[in-house]
């Protein structure tokens, strides 16, 4: 093994190197700790700083969203297809999308087994369902969509509304233990027993308060579609 002779400062030349370098150091080792911690603040501000905990990070700051893309509207029919989707995917049922939509039909539920029954939605959803004290449920539909609901097809046509709260903030709202979607769906079917209406341009139509959309009734009425008997 090779050896080395080192030479030791005499020492008021090594009091002098330590009295110059000292400082130099310690702010080298400042600065990549301001550094280090700014980085540590950027990626995880509130967690590593204790002020808050993970399921916090997860609730609504409180700040108005920008940038958003949709309309009311527009998010209104886009939770009625969540709905029902959600419905269809625990009931065991495929969905799909006609290409052009020509008939009023916003979503098609398939099952399988004999004849591969199904069922053709137009879907709706509003803030204001009027109801009557005989529990009946009242809501304007385009007169369009009236005609075409009527319509006798090989497969039943429904309408389906969602009730959704007045207050758009709780329309949807997600914790880490659940995701709500209120309130709930009603059904109607237009194919028997609704006369042709001329010269309007919405129709009102009365909905049974008991034809409230679940998994248990959308497996009854394709079923009934199985059946021929919507």
């Amino acid at each position: 093994m090779s050896t080395y002779e080192l030479y030791r400062a005499a020492d008021p030349f090594a009091s002098e190197f330590q009295h110059i370098v000292s400082p130099m150091l310690g702010r080298i080792g400042l600065s990549e700790s301001r550094t280090l911690g700014a980085l540590r603040d950027t990626l995880l501000p509130e967690p590593i700083s204790g002020e808050t905990g993970i399921p916090d990070m997860m609730k609504p700051r409180g700040r108005r969203m920008t940038g958003t893309l949709l309309t009311d509207a527009d998010q209104k029919e886009a939770l009625s297809r969540v709905y029902v989707k959600a419905l269809a995917a625990r009931a065991g049922y495929s969905t799909s999308v006609p290409e052009p939509d020509r008939d009023s039909v916003d979503l098609r539920i398939q099952a399988g087994g004999p004849r591969r029954p199904a069922l053709d939605l137009q879907l709706k959803a509003t803030t204001d369902l009027a109801r009557r004290s005989d529990g009946v449920l009242r809501f304007r539909l385009p007169i369009k969509n009236y005609r075409d609901l009527r319509d006798e097809t090989q497969t039943p046509r429904l309408l389906v509304v969602l009730e959704l709260p007045r207050e758009v903030s709780r329309w949807m709202t997600m914790t880490t233990e659940q995701l709500v979607l209120r309130r709930r769906a009603y059904w109607l079917s237009l194919q028997r027993d609704h006369k042709e209406i001329l010269d309007q341009t919405t129709v009102t139509v009365r909905i049974p308060g008991k034809n409230i959309l679940d998994v248990n009734t959308m497996q009854d009425l394709m079923e009934r579609s199985r059946a021929g008997n919507i």
